[in-house]
C-alpha cells in the first residue's frame, strides 16, 4: 500500500470501513494497531467507555460494544470493534496480560459476543502459558512474545 508503509495487502475503500471492497490481512491489522497505539488520543478514545457530542441540537452518544474495556480484568490499551455482513464482527486490540502487550486479531467472529469470549480464552491460555514458563534465565535473547 502506497499510503501506509509494510501494509502488504491491505485496500481501503472508505474511511469508516463499512465498504465490503475494503481488505486487510490480520497481520495488516497488527501493524496499525501498532501505529495506533502511538497516538494518545486514538489510545484514550478506543478503550473509552462511551462519549456525547453535540451536533447541531443533538446530542449523540456514542458507546463502545467491547464490554472488555469495562472490567477491572483486562487492561487494554487500544481497541477496535467492527461489524459488516463481508467481514463479520471483528475485534483488534492491544492489552497487557501477565506483563507483556499482545495484540489480539480477532476475525469473523460467529456470535454478537464470540469475540469477546474468545479474548478472553486467549488471555486465559495466555496466563495459563505464562504461569507454566520456567524462571527467567539470565540470556540476552530477546522473545517474539515481547516484541510490541
Amino acid at each position: 500500500n502506497r499510503h501506509t508503509p509494510g501494509l502488504r495487502l491491505a485496500r481501503g475503500a472508505d474511511p469508516p470501513g463499512l465498504n465490503a471492497d475494503n481488505r486487510s490481512r490480520p497481520a495488516d491489522l497488527v501493524r496499525l494497531v501498532k501505529a495506533a497505539y502511538e497516538h494518545d488520543v486514538i489510545r484514550d478514545y478506543s478503550v473509552s467507555t462511551g462519549a456525547s457530542v453535540q451536533i447541531g441540537r443533538r446530542l449523540v452518544q456514542y458507546g463502545t460494544t467491547n464490554g472488555l474495556t469495562h472490567s477491572a480484568d483486562w487492561n487494554i490499551e487500544l481497541q477496535k470493534t467492527g461489524f459488516i455482513s463481508a467481514a463479520g464482527r471483528c475485534l483488534v486490540m492491544s492489552a497487557v496480560v501477565e506483563g507483556q502487550r499482545v495484540v489480539m486479531v480477532l476475525l469473523d467472529s460467529v456470535g454478537k459476543y464470540s469475540r469477546i469470549g474468545d479474548a478472553q480464552r486467549i488471555k486465559q491460555w495466555l496466563m495459563t502459558r505464562s504461569a507454566q514458563k520456567p524462571a527467567a534465565s539470565t540470556s540476552k535473547t530477546k522473545s517474539a512474545e515481547s516484541d510490541f
